[in-house]
């Protein structure tokens, strides 16, 4: 079991994490009207996930399902006012694509549940799937739309697939199981790799202040195009971990890799409060990959950057006890 770190983490990891504390939390004041709070299991937490658009009305989605592939662009604001930071993959989706229907989210790695050693580079809207956050959609076989980008029409929205599955569990041993996939659309083609490195294979270690990376569509202003982010873990559990940094609305679902760009998960919430304290305020905590692969099933495999395959479902962390942690964490 692994908790906050003790004598073996360095001044220099702390140092780090405070900062990143003190970011976080001002990304939290910045935030505040937009993030959804929820609780469960004794944790309350806040999901930075922004609603669908005003303009995305009734008569606006029958336009963009009538379009196909091809999406409909948006008049004032743009795609890229919705989506600052937006991943515009030509004629597809794929690893920090941003959703904007049913919720503002981010979407995280691509997974396959076909044949063969390497997975497909067209969706034949079956066995490519996009994953994210489960407080992302409300129910199963609801249509999930994104930005995407074509030829002749540039950045648009179009239906990019439907929700196949999902769950959203927090549980008072540190697991945090909070995710979907996406079924993708037949006919898209799928960027496996992430704008921030990586996917390269999965990472099922326990090593307190690893250093983690992700891409996401929050903001607390509206900045410039492209918005990485990163922080230092502080709890790794079997089926959840934590970390301290930034997160905005619309950082919901975003995939979550190491410095090495092996993938750790994916960002799901920041805690307000968690009875017993396996985790603490203002760290953000998501679903680890090794249990996202287990949720699936045994078909279900991560494509990884070069559209090799990976499927590792099993850590050595251990979870935390009803107790909590039992070790203290340090100053910060």
């Amino acid at each position: 079991m692994l908790a906050w770190p003790g004598k073996d983490v360095d001044n220099g990891v702390v140092t780090a994490m405070r900062r990143a504390q003190l970011l976080l939390a001002a990304a939290v004041i910045v935030a505040v009207g937009w993030i959804v709070a929820a609780s469960a299991a004794g944790a309350t937490v806040t999901h930075p996930r922004n609603p669908a658009p005003a303009w995305f009305t009734s008569s606006f989605k029958h336009r963009v399902d009538a379009a196909g592939h091809t999406g409909v662009p948006v008049d004032g604001p743009s795609v890229l006012d919705v989506c600052p930071g937006v991943v515009l993959h030509q004629n597809g989706v794929g690893t920090g694509t941003c959703l904007v229907y049913p919720y503002g989210c981010t979407a995280n790695f691509v997974y396959y549940n076909g044949g063969g050693a390497t997975a497909p580079a067209v969706s034949d809207g079956r066995h490519l799937y996009l994953g994210s956050a489960g407080h992302c959609s409300d129910k199963a076989g609801q249509p999930v739309y994104g930005a995407i980008s074509t030829p002749g029409v540039g950045p648009s929205i179009a239906r990019i697939g439907t929700v196949s599955k999902r769950v959203e569990k927090y549980g008072d041993d540190g697991s945090v199981l909070d995710v979907e996939s996406i079924q993708i659309d037949k006919g898209y083609h799928v960027y496996p790799d992430s704008p921030v490195g990586g996917p390269r294979g999965i990472y099922d270690g326990c090593q307190v202040g690893t250093p983690v990376k992700y891409w996401g569509h929050g903001y607390g202003v509206e900045m410039g195009q492209g918005k990485p982010e990163g922080g230092a873990s502080a709890h790794w559990y079997n089926n959840g971990y934590g970390w301290f940094g930034p997160a905005f609305p619309g950082d919901s679902g975003s995939g979550v890799v190491t410095a090495n760009n092996q993938a750790a998960g994916d960002l799901d919430a920041i805690v307000e409060l968690y009875v017993p304290p396996v985790y603490v305020p203002g760290e953000i905590i998501g679903t680890r990959m090794t249990s996202i692969l287990s949720w699936l099933g045994g078909s279900y495999q991560l494509v990884n950057q070069d559209h090799t395959l990976s499927r590792d479902t099993t850590t050595a962390c251990g979870n935390a006890s009803a107790g909590g942690s039992g070790r203290k964490p340090p100053k910060l």
